[in-house]
């Protein structure tokens, strides 16, 4: 049976991906469709919807600047890790701003000098000396201004409406402008007043920066994959401790008495008063079933004596 001319296979029809293909071949000549699939394998594995890039979108300048964000992008690691050092060795906000007055902002202060105690006393730190304030600053600005520089990128060859559409991508464009205006005014304030501002934002913002990274994004979504197991343990431990402190309050809330043994040796010292009130009721703990679950708790973790777990280290560690 012959088919019919309206049912015979089209090997370039009308649809998006025909188009997209006969324009990156014009734009690319013979390589136009092997560049597009190209740039259909990365974005699938940069997990981003793979759509058809048809028209103006695929162009040779467009795929230029994705190149040039990739290459930008592989030393994003490495930035925001900076970033890192410099919240852990720059001079805590809380230390107060009187060691700072009348020093110069490029000055190494040590420990005991960025935080001394309101008593004259001495505050333990690391024992290291903290980051100039100025020296800080400007690491900070530099690793900013290479997001910046990143992000501009990524708008220009994704389009700025779409990269807008992303919440990660807005989000992580407003902590980097809302961090440089943080930097700015932190310097500023050192310098017109000699004092140290207590309050910041950038210490947060640098932590939601690197929260936001696709790595630390991936690992955040993944750990719901592991809450039910943790929600089932949680759930055997409570029901342990309910039940253990049900059992214990019923059995023990109707005896009034003291701890046999203790009993026992005051009847030893020939029944002293002073000696049998201090003995321990055989119900303490237990006497209402709040009170055992508390106790349960308690003795189930060595809370009340954390002495307990010492032999148990010094004979494994």
């Amino acid at each position: 049976m012959r088919r019919s001319n309206s049912q015979a296979p089209q090997l370039e029809g009308s649809d998006t991906h025909s188009a997209a293909i006969r324009a990156a071949r014009r734009e690319f000549g013979a390589m136009g469709a092997a560049a597009l699939a190209a740039w259909y394998v990365e974005d699938a594995m940069r997990g981003w919807p793979v759509v058809a890039r048809a028209g103006a979108f695929y162009s040779q300048r467009r795929r230029e600047m994705y190149v040039a964000f990739e290459q930008l992008h592989q030393w994003r690691g490495w930035v925001l890790g900076l970033l890192v050092v410099v919240t852990l060795a720059e001079r805590p906000l809380w230390c107060g701003a009187a060691s700072v007055v009348g020093r110069s902002g490029w000055a190494w202060v040590s420990g005991a000098e960025a935080c001394p105690a309101a008593d004259g006393g001495q505050i333990y730190l690391s024992g290291l000396p903290y980051l100039p304030l100025y020296l800080g600053a400007v690491l900070e600005l530099l690793a900013y201004a290479y997001l910046l520089a990143s992000s501009a990128l990524e708008a220009r060859w994704r389009g700025m409406r779409p990269a807008l559409r992303s919440p990660i991508f807005s989000v992580r464009l407003a902590l980097q402008c809302v961090a440089v205006v943080d930097t700015i005014v932190f310097v500023a304030t050192k310098q017109s007043t000699g004092h140290m501002a207590t309050v910041r934002l950038g210490p947060y913002v640098r932590l939601l920066l690197l929260l936001l990274t696709e790595t630390c994004f991936t690992a955040l979504k993944s750990i719901s994959d592991v809450l039910g197991g943790f929600a089932r343990v949680f759930l055997l431990l409570v029901a342990t401790y309910v039940g253990f402190a049900f059992v214990m309050t019923m059995v023990l809330d109707d005896v009034d008495e003291k701890v046999p043994r203790c009993a026992a040796l005051a009847a030893k010292k020939g029944g002293e008063k002073a000696v049998y009130d201090e003995c321990i009721d055989v119900a303490d703990g237990f006497s209402t079933f709040w009170e055992g679950v508390y106790t349960t708790m308690v003795a189930a973790t060595n809370a009340n004596v954390p002495a307990q777990a010492y032999p148990n280290y010094a004979w494994s560690r």
